[in-house]
């Protein structure tokens, strides 16, 4: 049985490239890999800063696993909103938001999966869902009377709102969005408009402000219950 002469290909090039230059090449990619390294290092290292300046501002108000709980529906929000956005997440939530630039009060909120959101709110733990939503019933007209509906809105007791109300007071350009909520304990016209209309107002590279956002749109994205239909007499 004859053996087989050839060698690998690989073992054959490196041999016809130069000594020197073969050096040379396994110099550029330790640079090139270093570098690659380096730059992920820095981004894990500056999205885990966000996230624990976030976290030093929640700590007096959630518990740390309810902390991890919101991180997740900001996470979700956020990868809806940018969903086939290439881009800086900053520049893609821009995106978002310049859709509604001609709007005016009355707008449809669009980007957010409400089965994927009724999933993730059903599965928070029950203290950290109560800290931000109480249900609230009303009704609304139909064409042949009306219809009562049960839907969620912010907890005017729960921690979220005297988060929301004390990050806001000491930020100037969210203390008119803070007073708003103080008033009313709840979105307002004034606070839809403020969000959707004049996202500036917001810190696209906040933690907490994007946590402020995440909870106001998913309140905003909710499907009301209808619970009772009544017809006219």
């Amino acid at each position: 049985m004859k053996r087989s002469l050839a060698k690998p290909l690989g073992t054959n090039l490196l041999r016809m490239i130069p000594f020197d230059d073969t050096k040379n090449i396994i110099r550029l990619l330790v640079v090139v890999v270093g570098g690659f390294i380096l730059s992920v290092t820095i981004m894990v290292i500056f999205n885990e800063s966000g996230r624990s300046k976030n976290e030093s501002e929640l700590i007096n108000y959630f518990e740390p696993t309810q902390i991890a709980e919101l991180n997740r529906l900001t996470d979700f929000v956020i990868s809806e909103l940018t969903t086939d956005c290439e881009g800086k997440q900053t520049d893609c939530l821009k995106n978002y938001f310049n859709q509604f630039e001609d709007s005016d009060y009355d707008f449809e909120l669009t980007g957010i999966s409400k089965s994927k959101q009724n999933e993730l709110l059903n599965s928070l733990s029950e203290s950290t869902y109560n800290d931000i939503w109480s249900k609230c019933k009303g009704s609304r007209p139909t064409k042949n009377g009306r219809v009562n509906i049960e839907s969620i809105c912010p907890n005017a007791n729960g921690q979220f709102a005297n988060f929301l109300i004390n990050y806001c007071n000491k930020n100037e350009r969210l203390a008119g969005y803070g007073n708003a909520f103080k008033q009313v304990s709840s979105y307002s016209p004034s606070m839809n408009a403020q969000l959707v209309l004049n996202p500036e107002s917001f810190d696209f590279n906040s933690q907490a402000e994007l946590l402020l956002i995440s909870i106001h749109l998913l309140t905003l994205n909710n499907e009301d219950k209808i619970v009772e239909s009544v017809p006219n007499r």
